[in-house]
């Protein structure tokens, strides 16, 4: 039998001419230098000034009004909030799962006293906004909250949401003291007042945060920057400039239902991006999905040739033993079996997980009548489960594939080759086991005719 041989030249036979690496590098360092700062003079995202609250009473006068007295009416964003702020909302939950809730409350805030109430309490130049705190904390809850609630659909119904022209009505000192909170806003020094309390660094700007997200001056600002929730905001920078395109599907499930309309959407949309991350760092052993790229044969495009497998020069066998011939012969008490081209000894496969398919397709069914995103994330779930229950049938067949080589015979025909797992002799260094011979040793097959 002839013997095969490798023709790749030697490295050192390839011609070669010189390379200045350091130059490269210089150079490469230089354009990516000039580049990076000509694209970030032209992309980069503007330097928008911080809203302040200063900013905010100049520019919005009749919203402060009506946020402060949202805050004493206990209908504004924060007071409802929840966790980590109060426990007046349920917060968001996944399901059963009230995620928002475990933290608990970490960082108490009570709007209408924190946001409001406290900072008016620091103003001792006018004694009209004092009588009116005066008379606000000695009345009753239940009368501060109708007074409150009151003025609030009072200046709902006025036009332009103006103070100025709201109609006449039992609000006891709820107007009075709003408007001392749009004075002291107007001349800087709410901000100070909702800082005031903390270390030597004001850093803490949970209050101002808050309060400026009750009022509807900053849902403006957002949208006419592109930054809304409708507007794909979470991926975008101030303007029309790029911003985290990287944020794409994350902020895609804000735009569909029923995240689009659902009260838990961030916990809705946070599990389906933690399923979904989880099958992507599961691919490579999810039957199906991995075996994508051979089906697809994108690396085709790369690599070129690679549909076209190299083949292996056969090895030769010991050629003192004659192959067998008709009945299967014996090989160190180890019959010989014989075998087809493509025949591969039957393997038993596990059974797949139909418990866990079964039980989250009825969860599936179950939180769909409760919940739609639930249920399309149990759904997804699921899938998930059934392709990993589902077997890579060429992949196990590959695997319980016996490794054998094929040689021609001159006289004898095709002959098969085995690997022999039996101890062994080896002619030059003693007793060797199977596969952990040497590749020159001349006993390591046995052999088997072809049928």
């Amino acid at each position: 039998m002839r013997r095969y041989r490798d023709t790749t030249p030697e490295a050192h036979l390839f011609p070669t001419r010189p390379y200045d690496l350091v130059k490269e590098f210089v150079i490469a360092l230089v354009a990516v230098a000039v580049l990076t700062a000509a694209l970030a003079a032209v992309f980069s995202s503007p330097d928008e000034k911080a809203i302040s609250l200063s900013d905010w009473a100049k520019a919005a006068p009749a919203d402060v009004v009506a946020t402060a007295t949202s805050e004493l009416a206990g209908t504004s964003t924060s007071a409802g909030y929840g966790a980590p702020y109060n426990t007046a909302g349920p917060g968001q939950k996944l399901g059963p799962l009230a995620l928002q809730r475990w933290a608990g409350v970490r960082v108490p805030v009570d709007s209408a006293k924190d946001l409001v109430l406290a900072p008016l309490s620091h103003v001792d130049a006018d004694p009209g906004l004092a009588a009116a705190l005066a008379r606000y904390n000695a009345a009753a809850a239940d009368q501060q909250s109708t007074c409150a609630k009151a003025y609030a659909d009072a200046l709902g119904k006025a036009p332009d949401g103006d103070p100025a022209r709201v109609v006449a009505g039992s609000y006891g000192p709820v107007p009075a003291v709003a408007a001392g909170l749009l004075n002291l806003a107007r001349s800087g020094g709410l901000e100070s007042a909702l800082t005031s309390g903390q270390s030597f660094y004001a850093t803490d700007q949970t209050k101002p945060l808050l309060l400026l997200s009750d009022s509807s001056y900053l849902a403006d600002r957002g949208q006419a920057q592109h930054l809304g929730g409708k507007q794909w905001g979470m991926m975008n920078e101030t303007g029309k400039y790029p911003g985290q395109a990287w944020l794409w599907l994350y902020t895609f499930w804000y735009q569909v239902k029923p995240f689009s309309s659902s009260g838990n959407a961030d916990a809705l949309v946070w599990g389906l991006m933690a399923i979904l991350t989880l099958g992507l760092l599961l691919i490579p052993w999810i039957p199906g999905l991995r075996s994508l790229p051979r089906h697809l044969g994108v690396h085709r495009l790369i690599w070129r040739g690679s549909g076209e497998p190299r083949p292996s020069p056969p090895r030769q066998a010991d050629p003192q033993t004659p192959p067998a011939v008709g009945k299967p012969s014996t090989s160190g008490g180890q019959p010989v079996r014989k075998v087809g081209t493509d025949v591969v000894a039957p393997t038993r496969r596990p059974p797949p997980g139909y418990v866990a398919i079964g039980l989250s397709a009825a969860a599936a069914v179950i939180a769909a009548a409760v919940d739609p995103a639930v249920g399309a994330m149990l759904a997804l779930t699921a899938c998930l489960l059934i392709l990993l229950a589902l077997d890579d049938r060429s992949a196990r067949a590959r695997k319980n594939r016996p490794e054998r080589e094929v040689s021609t015979h001159a006289a004898e025909g095709i002959v098969q080759l085995e690997w022999l797992d039996s101890a062994h002799q080896h002619p030059a260094s003693g007793t060797h086991a199977g596969r952990g011979c040497a590749g020159s040793c001349p006993q390591r097959f046995r052999r088997a005719t072809l049928e």
